[in-house]
């Protein structure tokens, strides 16, 4: 520790970029598994929920999101062109079209920078990935977001997408929902999703289960399921886009 007037500074070592260790529950909610990979995800979303660890490059959440080996993943930090950076195994990088706002201030300095997707613009990220390609083959996938809204209108507001509508997964009428056309949950929210707080969403669908996640600050994080018709329950394949579904933009970071 070293004193400079009346302030105390201490030095600490840096914190190793060491992986989070998986948890020891066998569920998450209504998210049931107890393979290495979904013990790894129930880590990843405990410290979400306490967000203690931040997604920037090299940090432990970065880390730890990297080791699950995601078929995507969009750390959005780019500040200038047009290339969305993919560090999953899927794919190539994506691009961002129609012009959202790079460099966006995120919920502080060390979170890195975020990108802000306008209502109504078309802005999107497209991917080359198509979505029938990121399902195992029980048709299981997860989609994780933290997000911030610019604004508290209803409508679609929609996180992710692809090219033929067949998947819209985000906020309508400011409840969250998981759309796959025509076998979408939703439904009112408690409290509605009306305010412009950061929060953590998650959407996955199991074995002809869907469910949301609903992490939003102050809210009790809330799990939807419901039996679908089997795992084909999205049945319209086309290029995976995040920001922009079903002609609903997210408006949001």
């Amino acid at each position: 520790r070293i004193q400079l007037g009346n302030t105390l500074i201490e030095l600490l070592p840096a914190e190793q970029n060491k992986s989070l260790e998986p948890a020891k529950r066998e569920s998450y909610g209504e998210l049931v598994g107890n393979s290495l990979s979904m013990r790894r995800l129930y880590a990843l979303l405990e410290k979400l929920e306490d967000r203690q660890l931040l997604a920037v490059v090299g940090s432990p959440l970065h880390t730890a999101i990297t080791d699950l080996n995601p078929s995507l993943y969009y750390g959005m930090d780019e500040v200038a062109g047009n290339t969305a950076v993919n560090e999953g195994s899927a794919g190539g990088d994506g691009v961002y079209q129609e012009g959202p706002s790079l460099g966006t201030t995120s919920l502080n300095a060390q979170f890195g920078t975020g990108v802000t997707f306008r209502h109504q613009h078309g802005d999107r990220i497209d991917t080359n990935v198509n979505t029938s390609s990121i399902q195992d083959g029980s048709g299981e996938f997860t989609q994780i977001a933290w997000i911030k809204r610019v604004d508290n209108s209803g409508g679609d507001r929609f996180i992710f997408g692809n090219s033929t509508d067949g998947l819209h997964n985000g906020i309508r009428n400011n409840n969250a929902h998981m759309g796959f056309w025509g076998n979408d949950l939703g439904g009112p929210s408690a409290p509605p999703w009306n305010n412009t707080d950061w929060a953590m969403v998650a959407f996955r669908f199991d074995n002809g289960q869907q469910q949301i996640l609903d992490g939003r600050p102050g809210h009790d994080a809330e799990i939807r399921q419901v039996n679908q018709r089997g795992a084909g329950a999205l049945n319209r394949h086309g290029n995976l886009r995040i920001g922009h579904a079903n002609n609903g933009q997210f408006g949001g970071i």
